[in-house]
């Protein structure tokens, strides 16, 4: 029974640290785009600017 509880653990610490991967690689992602609208927003209110 040891063995099967010490198995478990592993799995779920490796299944872990594969989401802990898999929502950084996520949130990287979210910055990136974060980042890319607020460069159109700029893009358009200057442009809103030239032509208001």
């Amino acid at each position: 029974m040891e063995n099967d509880w010490t198995r478990e653990i592993d799995r779920l610490r490796t299944e872990n640290a594969a989401l802990a991967a898999e929502l950084a690689m996520a949130q990287e992602r979210i910055r990136i785009m974060d980042a890319w609208m607020q460069t159109q927003v700029s893009k358009l209110r200057q442009r809103g600017g030239e032509h208001g």
